[in-house]
């Protein structure tokens, strides 16, 4: 049974499909055995989860991907599992898969995803369940809407963040960042025009460079995971700190800013950058924010 008109998914016939398993018109039951069907696309670590991504591209989407399409093609499928990993004791310094997390999915179909530039969005939990803790406080259109502006900063790329990797001998595993071509619009604003939760982290800042337009009025957790090159960017290049604070719950914000007044160091790799220190708060006033240091090598 096809799921709209010119779509290249179907349900396995054996398996019913349970309401609570259907995200935007894609379930997980569409694509059965997807990890030995179709192309590993790209590897990534969350370590802010402690996750290994690995992203699979269906036929169509491997195919514009080779192409090198930012235009992708209706039933171009993308599914990225999120993998926790935990450190093996016969290897100290490795880290292995342990479980499944979460399948994240974006199907392409013009016509029933135009509201989303062609996009549709599933997020599932480990059980094949949409997950109930992104939808925590949210309708689906919020949190649709939410995936499909942090996709925006891609859109250059066809709103898709994944980049083919390429393991062959003498190659670049993976090509260079094209960070600077973010579709983000940022503004220089004074720092006493901010509220006073995002005043007291800036730590004498007079000015910073604000992330503007739809992203504050749609933020979800993943949303500062993903910006946060971005920010820091953004604070290597000016000086200022850099920061994206919620519309509807002002608490919400994440700061970049340069670590201190000599902040060079150098990366796990020993190319010199800058060191940034990241400061993250929930929308709970009472929780404290999380902080943390990083080097990041210069743009």
């Amino acid at each position: 049974m096809a799921l709209w008109p010119g779509g290249a998914f179907s349900f396995a016939p054996e398996e019913p499909v349970k309401p609570e398993s259907i995200m935007n018109g894609i379930s997980l039951s569409q694509f059965p055995e997807f990890d030995k069907k179709w192309k590993l696309a790209t590897v990534r670590y969350r370590a802010d989860t402690g996750e290994m991504r690995f992203t699979y591209a269906n036929d169509i989407a491997w195919q514009n991907m080779l192409q090198g399409k930012a235009d992708y093609s209706d039933g171009a499928v993308f599914i990225k599992v999120g993998v926790l990993t935990t450190g093996d004791p016969a290897f100290a310094s490795s880290k292995a898969p342990t479980k499944t997390r979460r399948y994240q999915v974006m199907a392409r179909n013009r016509q029933r995803y135009a509201e989303h530039d062609g996009w549709g969005y599933a997020l599932f939990d480990a059980d094949g369940n949409v997950m109930s803790g992104a939808m925590t406080g949210k309708t689906m259109t919020e949190v649709t809407d939410a995936c499909h502006i942090c996709h925006k900063i891609v859109q250059h790329r066809g709103y898709v963040f994944s980049e083919l990797i390429d393991l062959a001998p003498g190659q670049s595993a993976h090509p260079a960042t094209d960070a600077m071509e973010l579709s983000v619009p940022f503004s220089t604003v004074e720092a006493s025009a901010l509220p006073m939760r995002v005043q007291s982290y800036l730590h004498g800042a007079a000015q910073v460079r604000a992330l503007e337009g739809e992203l504050q009025q749609h933020l979800f957790q993943g949303t500062f995971m993903e910006i946060e090159p971005a920010l820091g960017q953004e604070a290597m290049r000016t000086g200022l700190p850099a920061a994206l604070v919620s519309r509807r719950a002002p608490e919400e914000f994440m700061i970049v800013k340069l670590d201190g007044a000599n902040a060079r160091c150098q990366t796990a790799t020993h190319v010199a950058g800058k060191r940034l220190l990241t400061i993250v708060a929930s929308a709970d006033a009472k929780a404290a924010p999380r902080q943390t240091r990083h080097c990041e090598v210069v743009p």
